[in-house]
């Protein structure tokens, strides 16, 4: 019987606010197309490079990809400002001996300020007069599925100095950015080839068009049945109180080093059936824009990842409105 995955940490009280951000314009996002095609290195930091990618040109999510890190590895979701209105893919290096995180931002001087069993924190004790001020970096236990897999953590990273690369140009986030992930501490080439359940979530919603936040977020349960380098996620329900019936398929595709790749759509409706507002969802279409994930574990038992949805929900005043949002998977094998 597989362990039901929890709810992910970050995605909730610990997330920034998403409120008050500016909006990137079309033009900004057009240039920077333009801009990164081309593989580049924009952080070097003691040899770790920093390679941005767009997976899919259609949405703003660049994929932040490190290499040659000699440290201790992750991945995550990277956001910034306080609105969540742009949520890129990030690889995460951190070198405790020398203090520095590498996560498409660089942050350096970080000391260990708190350690316990709950989690160690490192921070930049030369900024700010309390932990709420400070670049900080820190790492829990798994908040995911618990006891699925040893030496698991979840990653939390905060910068103030943040640069971007997401084509506000220091504007509009304030230098703010936040990042929530994983460590990375044994990967296997592809999971049990047996069926477990899967959780995907939605979260980081905002007007594809404004890149106004929107109230919209909720998560399906899946059944998950892999075998060798590929798998399949079918006969999507509701989790929790907002998704009710739903529908849709996701294809998984294993590279054979440790990470995995999903495609797919989805589709829900309301589980509220009565006393809408105006403007909430009733119903709802989208598909994957980008997602990247890891199986954790020397058995594969875990399977991690975060990427980007876009879609059209029906609002019950019959409003169309078109959305991107963030995605995460959680799913554990026993």
């Amino acid at each position: 019987m597989a362990t039901r995955p929890t709810l992910p940490r970050g995605h909730g009280s610990a997330t920034p606010s998403r409120r008050g951000a500016r909006v990137m314009p079309p033009l900004a996002w057009a240039f920077l197309c333009a801009l990164f095609w081309a593989p580049t290195a924009p952080a070097n930091a003691q040899g770790i490079d920093v390679t941005p990618t767009i997976p899919n040109p259609a949405v703003p999510v660049l994929d932040l990809q490190n290499e040659n890190c000699r440290g201790t590895q992750g991945f995550g979701l990277l956001t910034y400002g306080t609105g969540s209105l742009s949520h890129h893919l990030a690889d995460v290096c951190f070198v405790e001996a020398s203090g520095l995180a590498v996560a498409g931002e660089v942050l350096r001087n970080l000391t260990l300020a708190g350690d316990g069993p709950n989690g160690r924190r490192y921070e930049d004790l030369s900024m700010g007069s309390d932990q709420y001020d400070r670049n900080a970096i820190s790492f829990f236990p798994d908040a995911n599925a618990p006891g699925c897999v040893n030496g698991l953590e979840t990653i939390e990273m905060v910068s103030h100095t943040a640069t971007g690369y997401d084509g506000y140009s220091g504007q509009g986030f304030g230098g703010f950015a936040y990042l929530v992930g994983y460590t990375l501490p044994v990967l296997a080439a592809h999971p049990p080839m047996a069926a477990t359940e899967v959780l995907v979530g939605i979260r980081d919603s905002v007007h594809a068009q404004t890149g106004e936040p929107l109230d919209l977020f909720g998560d399906f349960y899946a059944q998950g049945d892999f075998s060798g380098q590929s798998g399949r996620l079918s006969g999507l329900v509701g989790g929790g109180y907002v998704f009710g019936t739903s529908g849709g398929e996701f294809a998984i595709e294993f590279d054979g080093l440790g990470g995995f790749r999903m495609s797919g759509l989805f589709e829900t409706q309301s589980q509220r059936i009565a006393g809408h507002r105006n403007d909430e969802m009733v119903q709802l279409s989208g598909q994957v824009a980008h997602f990247r994930g890891h199986v954790i574990g020397e058995n594969g038992q875990q399977l991690l990842g975060f990427g980007s949805s876009f879609g059209t929900f029906i609002t019950s005043s019959g409003e169309a409105v078109p959305f991107r949002a963030s995605m995460y998977l959680i799913a554990c094998f026993d």
